[in-house]
Formats: C-alpha cells, structure tokens, sequence
C-alpha cells in the first residue's frame, strides 16, 4: 500500500505543480478507482512545431513504484505512422534517463525521491529543446545513430 499513498500524495499536490498557461500546459486525468493508471495531455510550446497540438500519453505506476519509474507511451502516433521528436517514437517509447529508457547521466537516473511530476516536466522540457535544433540535418543524424 506504500505505493498507493505515495501515488495519492503525488496526485493531490499536482493541481498546485503543474504548468497550466496558454503557451504550455500539462493535464492529468486519473480514474478515482484505480489511481495507478493516469492519462496525460500536454499542449505543444509556443514557437515550435507543435504550437496548439495536444499530446496524450498513459502512465502506469507498476507494483515497484516508487523504487522505479512509472510507465508511460506517448500515444498521439497517427496509429503508429508518426513521430514527432526524437525522443517520442511512434510506438510509444518515450526515451528518457528519468524513465530508464535512456543512457543518461547517473544524476538523471530514477530514484525513489523522483516524482510523476519530474517524468511530465522532463517530457515536456526536453521536447522544447530538442525541437529548436531540428532543422540541423546533423544534429539529427546524431541522435538517429545514439538510437539505433
């Protein structure tokens, strides 16, 4: 039950945490009866490509949690024919340290004083960083040869 009053703390402190303005905002939506499975929407930054787009993802708390990360697929794939940055495939793999699906450095890594709130806001942090070099052609090819 541990992980059930962590998940529950975690939750009820989120309307106060999250990023919530017309530029970026971060929605969660969780079903009272099983408060370890949660939905995300995150609005696309200002000035980038995703500006106005809404990007949804699943996260699962497993059995484990809070000694490993939750989770999560990003969803908003076109069925599996997009991808929109190269940190969200279009089968759903989110590649971040924080998740353990990324190298990373140690400090990166997840531990058990990480929080849902830190996954969203590196979700959503690392998409606007990335997206501002994309146009750099070799900055792309780098990343495509760390992920193969």
């Amino acid at each position: 039950m541990l992980k059930m009053k962590i998940i529950a703390k975690e939750l009820a402190s989120m309307p106060n945490s999250l990023p919530l303005n017309a530029s970026n905002s971060i929605f969660v939506c969780l079903d009272e009866g099983r408060c370890d499975i949660v939905k995300v929407l995150i609005s696309g930054p200002d000035g980038t490509p995703y500006q106005n787009g809404l990007f949804e993802f699943d996260v699962f708390f497993p059995t484990s949690y809070p000694f490993s990360p939750p989770k999560c697929a990003f969803l908003t794939t076109g069925e599996g024919n997009l991808r929109f940055n190269p940190n969200l495939y279009n089968d759903g793999k989110i590649c971040l340290s924080i998740l353990g699906t990324w190298e990373g450095r140690p400090e990166e890594k997840w531990n058990a004083h990480c929080s849902l709130l830190q996954v969203l806001i590196s979700i959503q942090v690392r998409t606007k960083t990335l997206i501002t070099f994309s146009s750099n052609s070799h900055l792309i090819k780098r990343i495509s040869k760390k992920n193969e």
